[in-house]
C-alpha cells in the first residue's frame, strides 16, 4: 500500500497531495494503535518508497512542453473582464513566445468549445488555423512562463473565473449534472464526516476535493478523465449510504413489537 501511494503521487502532478494525505490515512488505517517503533519504521519507508519512485523523475526529467501554461494564458485571454493595460508589459512578452492574435481569434470563433482541445497548441486542426506557436521565439520558456505567472498574479480573479469556465466546459461535454452532482455529494459527504467525527472519511473527502482543486486549477483542456476519481467515489458514497438506510429502516422493522 506504502508503494501504490508512492507511486501515484509522482504518477501524476496533481497526485502530490498523496505524500500527506496518504501517509495519513495509511497512519489511521494501520497504524493508530501501534507503538512508536512502528510507527518511526512506517515513516522511514514511506519516505524511502517516495525517494525510490522519484529518482527515475529525477534523473529522466520533465519534458516541459508548456502546453499547461499556454492553455491558462489562452484561456484567461478569453475572458472579457481581463484588463490588459495591467498586464501589457507581460502580454509583450507572451507575445514574443505565441502569437497573442492568433490567440484572440482562437477566443472568438470557438468560445466554450474551445476547452474541449488544445486546438491551440496543434498543427492538424483546421490546418493549423489557430496554432499559436511561433516558430522563431523572441524570448527563452523561462521568460514566457514567469510573464505567465506574472499575469495570474496580477489578475487573480480573472485566472479563477476562467479555471471554473474549464470545469465548466466539462460538463457540458457530458451531462453537466455528470460532474456537478458528484461535487455536491463529496461536499456532502465531507461535511457528513464532520458531523459523525468519522477522520479516515474526511481525510479521503478532502484529499480528493484537493485533487479537484489542482486539477481544475492546472489542467491544460476540460477532459471529463481528469474527474473520473470523483465520480466514482461520490457515488460509491452514496450506494453506501443508502445501504446504510435500508440497513437502519430494516432494524427498525425487526424491533417493532409483534401485535398479538
Amino acid at each position: 500500500m506504502i508503494f501504490i501511494i508512492s507511486l501515484l503521487s509522482v504518477l501524476r502532478r496533481e497526485g502530490i497531495y498523496l505524500l500527506l494525505v496518504g501517509a495519513v490515512l495509511l497512519y489511521l488505517a494501520y497504524l493508530k494503535n501501534c507503538n512508536s517503533k512502528i510507527r518511526k519504521r512506517f515513516l522511514i519507508a514511506f519516505i524511502l518508497c517516495e525517494i525510490l519512485v522519484f529518482i527515475p523523475v529525477m534523473i529522466n526529467g520533465v519534458k516541459e512542453k508548456g502546453t499547461e501554461l499556454d492553455a491558462i494564458i489562452v484561456h484567461m485571454l478569453g475572458e472579457e473582464s481581463l484588463d490588459r493595460q495591467i498586464i501589457a508589459e507581460e502580454l509583450e512578452i507572451i507575445n514574443g513566445y505565441i502569437d497573442l492574435n492568433i490567440a484572440d481569434k482562437y477566443n472568438r470563433d470557438m468560445g466554450l468549445n474551445g476547452f474541449a482541445m488544445n486546438y491551440f497548441d496543434t498543427t492538424w486542426f483546421m490546418d493549423g488555423m489557430y496554432y499559436i506557436q511561433r516558430e522563431k521565439k523572441s524570448v527563452t520558456y523561462e521568460e514566457f512562463s514567469d510573464a505567465v505567472f506574472a499575469v495570474i498574479m496580477k489578475q487573480p480573479m480573472v485566472f479563477i473565473k476562467s479555471r471554473a469556465r474549464a470545469y465548466y466546459a466539462v460538463g457540458a461535454q457530458k451531462n453537466t449534472y455528470n460532474l456537478f452532482l458528484p461535487l455536491v455529494f463529496m461536499l456532502g459527504a465531507l461535511i457528513h464526516s464532520l458531523i459523525v467525527k468519522n477522520k479516515p472519511m474526511m481525510i479521503i473527502m478532502i484529499g480528493v476535493l484537493v485533487h479537484i482543486a489542482i486539477t481544475t486549477l492546472s489542467m491544460p483542456a476540460s477532459f471529463f478523465k481528469y474527474f473520473f476519481e470523483m465520480w466514482l467515489i461520490s457515488y460509491v458514497f452514496v450506494v453506501i449510504v443508502l445501504l446504510e438506510i435500508r440497513k437502519i429502516e430494516a432494524k427498525k422493522v425487526n424491533i417493532l413489537p409483534v401485535k398479538n
